[in-house]
């Protein structure tokens, strides 16, 4: 794990890496709102975004009362889109286009997490990797808060880097009113405290730093506790979900890779099976098989890229790690 401490890129002329990675970050992320917003008015909305279109439209008043009640878990989006709606004809395209916006911010963040931490390069690929992946590409034609829980995840994520170098108070308290901001778009915003703890504790180039991460998590936990119980005194209107168990499996490896693919195949097994079938085994092995041979082509140019970088030593660099931790 690179020293958080020193940029892991080569010296550039004053000024020029700044206007590149300025270019560099809105370059991709304009790629990864058109590859999502392409084709997004055509599906018709479905139940959750159904859901939306009742929560934006309503009074604030009433979406408030609403809240108290239900979907507190995506209170924030409802009321960006609620503005957002007010401004906008309605439509498929007009609703959902918030979200492929949000997958560009999303990517531009990730060539500015990539600059932070490798080269230019890797950066820029691991931006094409998240824009096309297809949980990307879902959030982006959704009308959905996931698209926003992506963009704050992986900005949250920079600002703790920068926070990290410089060991600014500001900077600090950012990252502590992003941490509270993100877990009212999308509770799941919690388990990013992992990963971050990590890059932390193994990688901060001083223990003030470290102090200093931990104080700032501490200052943000009461108002995130309060999060959690609101949001934990609705979990009645998500009884239906599947709980962990052997079907997991199948949601992780398979739908969120080929989901038009592996959801056909739940579909027609049952919605009430909660397991990981034979059937659904097989799905998903040939949905992989598919796309070994990028996979392995993938690889070996990293391999080869890590031989040729390091003279001799087929390690793969510090930079193809950050591409594969990203994708």
């Amino acid at each position: 794990m690179p020293d958080l401490a020193v940029p892991d890129r080569p010296p550039a002329r004053p000024g020029s890496a700044d206007v590149r990675g300025r270019a560099d970050a809105l370059l991709s992320g304009t790629l990864a709102f058109v590859i999502s917003v392409l084709g997004a008015g055509r599906p018709s909305l479905w139940v959750d975004e159904a859901a939306t279109v009742s929560a934006t439209d309503r009074p604030l008043a009433e979406l408030w009362r609403l809240l108290h009640s239900v979907d507190a878990v995506h209170g924030l989006y409802y009321l960006l889109l609620h503005g957002w709606s007010a401004l906008t004809p309605p439509g498929e395209l007009w609703l959902r286009l918030p979200s492929a916006v949000l997958v560009g911010v999303a990517a531009a963040g990730v060539v500015v997490l990539g600059r932070q931490l490798s080269t230019r390069s890797v950066s820029l690929a691991a931006a094409v990797v998240f824009a096309l992946l297809p949980r990307t590409t879902w959030a982006g034609i959704e009308a959905r808060p996931y698209a926003l829980t992506m963009a704050c995840a992986v900005w949250l994520t920079v600002l703790l880097i920068v926070a990290v170098r410089r060991g600014s108070v500001g900077l600090w308290a950012a990252y502590g009113l992003g941490l509270i901001a993100s877990v009212g778009v999308n509770v799941m915003v919690l388990l990013i405290l992992v990963p971050h703890a990590v890059v932390v504790i193994g990688a901060a180039p001083t223990r003030r730093a470290r102090t200093a991460w931990m104080a700032t998590v501490a200052a943000a936990a009461p108002a995130v506790v309060a999060l959690v119980v609101v949001l934990t005194s609705q979990q009645g209107q998500v009884s239906w979900i599947w709980p962990v168990g052997p079907a997991t499996a199948g949601q992780i490896f398979a739908e969120q890779y080929f989901p038009s693919v592996y959801s056909d195949s739940v579909r027609a097994v049952g919605p009430g099976r909660q397991q990981f079938t034979a059937e659904q085994l097989a799905v998903a092995m040939r949905a992989w098989m598919r796309v070994v041979p990028l996979i392995s082509l993938v690889i070996v140019l990293a391999v080869v890229a890590g031989w040729k970088r390091h003279r001799g030593t087929a390690v793969i660099p510090t930079g193809a790690r950050l591409l594969v931790a990203v994708s």
